[in-house]
């Protein structure tokens, strides 16, 4: 009878181990599956994040050199600056036509299309807006207004 309640006690005690055991390391493989998944759910939106303000700096270099080309500076400094670093990320078929807006190329694009490509560069094509919606003001136009009664 000793060897029975021995027998029934050492098994109920491995049981209960064995129960304890498991429970322990599927809690513990459960919280490390939420805290993978929540640190890749984080770690995609941070690179998303990154991604967009990269976006918005390359579009701010394009749209700065565009601005300081269009007002003929009479430093230059700035202007080359921008202009490198433009040249420096841009890819091949728009480096192209920005530099034949920028050297006054006989077939040179339009500002509006030079701006246009690099917008669609940088939406990736995921974009409705048309060519003809980017408003460029020039000189000319400042000097028209300027005749104009408000």
């Amino acid at each position: 009878m000793n060897e029975t309640i021995t027998i029934i006690l050492s098994t109920s005690l491995l049981t209960t181990l064995i129960i304890t055991l498991l429970g322990f390391v599927f809690k513990n493989w459960i919280n490390r599956k939420i805290q993978y998944a929540v640190k890749f759910r984080y770690d995609k939106q941070l690179e998303e994040f990154k991604e967009e303000n990269l976006k918005r700096s390359k579009a701010n270099l394009v749209a700065e050199l565009l601005s300081e080309w269009l007002s003929f500076p009479e430093d230059q400094k700035n202007l080359n600056k921008l202009t490198f670093e433009a040249f420096l990320w841009l890819p091949e078929p728009i480096a192209n036509k920005l530099s034949k807006l920028l050297s006054h190329n006989s077939d040179s694009p339009e500002v509006r299309e030079v701006l246009f490509d690099v917008r669609k560069y940088l939406m990736q094509n995921d974009d409705n807006l048309s060519e003809e919606k980017i408003i460029v003001f020039t000189q000319q136009y400042k000097k028209q207004m300027a005749g104009k009664p408000v």
